[in-house]
């Protein structure tokens, strides 16, 4: 049975493996972190344990028979996480030194665009003032991909908000935007990146299109 708990510091490692794992084949990361195997991981790593610490995320951890499987990252704006859950996400925390990541000008070039792009979209969809939550991460380990756990851990968050009154809306990639309709979100607008015009001479590989979507859900007391 999966049970839907707090997750902490002693976590980070394993959570950040399963983010890993589950964009193996995304082009958009791939491209991003061509050539430096490991990076991504040590980044999230890196998130994982700033969320941890931050008031308005709550990290939640899927697990069953002590297998971590899969993990949420929730968003508060405009008011904090519970504190029931913030106590346990800040056990067993550790200091780190995230390595330094090390890109070309043109990787550079669609990090500053897409960080652009999903600044805009913050401030357009929860500005100053806005009471909301949003999915900071959602990702399950490939092996346990549609066993019901991603399912679980989205639930909790939105029976979070259907609670507050308040709506929710998450970044999507490519791959999860079917899952995150099937919960109840709506697109309401996309962003597509060209990713081969951001390819390094000496990168061969074709990339293609790639299109995030942002999705919006909106509480089941005021649908």
């Amino acid at each position: 049975m999966i049970e839907i708990s707090p997750a902490s510091g002693k976590d980070v490692w394993a959570m950040a493996r399963i983010v890993s794992n589950a964009f193996i084949g995304d082009a958009n990361t791939e491209l991003k972190y061509r050539n430096q195997p490991g990076q991504f991981e040590k980044e999230m790593a890196g998130a994982l344990l700033h969320w941890l610490k931050s008031p308005r995320v709550a990290v939640l951890k899927a697990t069953e028979d002590t297998t971590v499987k899969g993990w949420l990252a929730w968003g508060y704006r405009g008011m904090d996480a519970p504190k029931d859950v913030k106590e346990k996400n800040r056990q067993d925390l550790f200091e780190y030194t995230q390595p330094v990541a090390v890109h070309s000008d043109r990787i550079k070039k669609l990090l500053e665009a897409s960080n652009k792009d999903m600044t805009n979209w913050m401030e357009k969809l929860m500005p100053e003032g806005a009471n909301c939550r949003f999915v900071v991460t959602l990702s399950v380990d490939p092996q346990f991909q549609s066993s019901g756990t991603g399912q679980k851990l989205l639930q909790w968050g939105t029976q979070d908000a259907d609670q507050a009154g308040v709506f929710t809306w998450v970044h999507s990639s490519m791959a999860a935007t079917k899952f995150y309709q099937s919960a109840g979100f709506e697109p309401i607008g996309t962003t597509t990146f060209e990713l081969d015009e951001y390819r390094d001479d000496d990168d061969s590989r074709v990339y293609g299109s790639y299109t995030f979507t942002y999705m919006k859900r909106m509480p089941l007391s005021i649908k």
